[in-house]
Parts: C-alpha cells; structure tokens; sequence
C-alpha cells in the first residue's frame, strides 16, 4: 500500500503544471504602505541583491532579495536577483530543470512590470532570453533600454553580440562602434566590429566608397592585433583585408606590400599552424610576388593540413597546367569537384578538368 501512496504522489508531482512564467509575471502583489526608512532599507537590499546576483554570489543575492522582498513585496530589483539566482540554479543541472527555469523567467518578467524602466533588470530579462536561445525577444528588451541610456556598456555589449551572433552586420557595427568608442581596450568587441566592418565593406555598390572602407577594416584589424597580438585570427584579419586592398585597386601590389603581407601570413602560421587560410595565404602572396616556387609549396602544405581546400586545389592546379602539367592539374580539378563548389565554379572546374 505505501508502495501504491508512494507511486501516486510521484504521478502527481510529475504531472503538476509549469509554471507559466506571463501569468506568473502579472501575479503582482499588493503595493505595502512604507514609510521613509523602510522603503530606503528595501531599496538598498534590492540593488545590493541583484549586484550580487549577476556577479554570481548567489546565496548574498538571495539573502538579501528575502529581505528587501519581506519589507516590500513589490521590490523590483529584489525579485529580478531570484530570477537571476534561479536561472543559475537551473542552468547547474545537466539538462536545465525546467521548472526553475521558467520560474527565473517568471521572477524576471514581474521585476520588468514592477519597474518598466529600470535599466538593469532589463539588461537581466534580455541575458535570461539570450541563454534561453530568444536573441530576438533579448534585442526587443534592450532597445528601450539603450533608447533611454545609449552608452550602457553592458548593454550595446549585449545587443552587438546578439546582432553578431545573428548575421545581422548592419545592426551590430552600429552597437559595437558605440562600445569601442566607449571602451577602446574591449578586443572582443573590436574583432567583432572589424568582422562586420569587412562584411559592410563587400556590399558597397560604390568602388572608392568599399576602397575606403576596407582601408578603415585594415586599421580595426591593426588596433585588435595591439589588444591580442597572440591570436592569429587578428593577423590573419589584417592579412585578407590588405589583400583584398590591392584586389580592388585593380594593380599589382607594391613588392614592398606584397612583403608585408607574406610576413603576415608567416606570422599567423607561427601562432597556429594549422591554419589553412594562413598557410594558403602565403602562398596566393608568394604568387602575386612572383615567387611560384613558394607559392607551390605553400599551396601544397594547404592541401596536407586539408586535402580538400578549394583556393588551395585551383591555384595549385592553375600553376601547373601554366607549366605543361596538365595531367597533375586534372587530378587537381577533379578533387575540386568534389569539393565545395558553387553551380558556377563546378561549370568552369569541370570544363577545364574535361579540356585535352
């Protein structure tokens, strides 16, 4: 019999409802009548709870969010840190517990209709829906937030990496160009805005116009490079945007250029060697100089760390049939082909594979 209780209850815990956490949010609860004193100690025990909270010390944020919320049941800020606190306690579990989760959900929700305005339960909401994989819903609640306050840090922070994140280069160079002005030392935040500022840059219609902004791209590129010069995804930046400088200009690189983007290239290598596009590089540079015997070379070390490196097979390709090895050249062509190509590259890869 106490097996059968026992069962029972189990089945009617697991079938209890969730918590729905919009409901929950306008389960607002009747405003106190304070006075001076009390409103104020409330008031500080909220906004000290929820720094707590976001610095992660969970069990001060939740001590002094039951305080701040046994004075006053309608302290925002206070109820944000529970929201903040069950979202990390959720997120401890492997997968989330949902019912804690749609309950920080719930907490932070009601904070936002408790204090509308209130820039950093916002900022707590938009973090709760980022985790939750709800960029959009994140970005809706930081725009009235940046509207009223435009040079929150960890706000414009939030709303670059989101749109970053997204694919959306427009909206994101315009948040992250307000953080780098903000806090130039940011590399994060500038790797992102040269990332999108090169991006922008493609789609110009006008050829002085992304001449100039691929210029501006190189300088964002150089500036990261003095934040994290050890990560060869800085100098490997600069490296393609200087390349796709001289592109534009339509002209044969300066041999002084062209050696200044080899020893780019090198130095990418010497950071991660096994980095394709660093290797590759070298040898496209090598090629614009001349040098063919190390652009063979180079290409051929591509190919070993990535056999099926499509710029890497072409050019490799394209310098031997130059040479007469048309035979060597049609093994190239053939294993582009079935590589990564787009309609367009395969018509053109297949004639020349099929040329005698």
């Amino acid at each position: 019999m106490r097996r059968l209780l026992a069962l029972a209850c189990a089945l009617a815990a697991c079938s209890s409802p969730s918590v729905d956490p919009g409901a929950y949010a306008k389960e607002l609860p009747p405003a106190p009548e304070l006075d001076a004193t009390a409103r104020q100690q409330a008031d500080a025990l909220g906004d000290a709870a929820l720094s707590a909270a976001v610095a992660g010390a969970l069990d001060a944020a939740r001590r002094d969010a039951d305080a701040a919320l046994a004075i006053d049941p309608r302290q925002a800020r206070a109820r944000a840190a529970l929201g903040v606190c069950g979202m990390h306690d959720a997120q401890a579990q492997t997968p989330p517990e949902l019912l804690a989760w749609r309950r920080a959900e719930g907490d932070l929700r009601q904070a936002a209709e408790l204090a509308p305005g209130d820039a950093e339960i916002l900022l707590a909401l938009a973090r709760f829906y980022a985790a939750d994989g709800h960029g959009r819903a994140a970005s809706d609640v930081l725009t009235p937030l940046l509207a009223q306050q435009p040079q929150h840090v960890a706000a414009l922070r939030l709303a670059g990496l989101l749109a970053y994140e997204a694919s959306e280069e427009r909206r994101a160079r315009g948040f992250l160009a307000r953080l780098h002005a903000l806090v130039p030392d940011d590399a994060q935040a500038l790797y992102r805005l040269a990332i999108c500022e090169a991006t922008v840059a493609e789609r110009l219609p006008d050829a002085g116009a992304r001449v100039q902004a691929w210029q501006h791209v190189v300088e964002l590129f150089q500036r990261y490079r003095v934040l994290a010069g050890g990560d060869p995804q800085g100098v490997l930046g600069e490296a393609q945007a200087r390349v796709r400088l001289w592109q534009l200009g339509g002209e044969k690189a300066d041999e002084g250029e062209l050696a200044a983007v080899r020893a780019l290239y090198r130095a990418a290598q010497r950071l991660d060697s096994s980095s394709v596009d660093a290797v590759y590089g070298e040898g496209y540079a090598s090629e614009e100089s001349g040098d063919l015997p190390a652009a063979e070379s180079a290409y051929r070390r591509a190919l070993a760390l990535q056999p099926t490196h499509v710029p890497s097979l072409l050019n490799l390709a394209a310098l031997l049939a130059s040479r007469g090895d048309r035979a060597a050249a049609r093994e190239l062509w053939q294993t582009a082909l079935g590589a990564g190509l787009t309609p367009t590259e395969r018509r053109k890869v297949a004639a020349l594979a099929a040329d005698d």
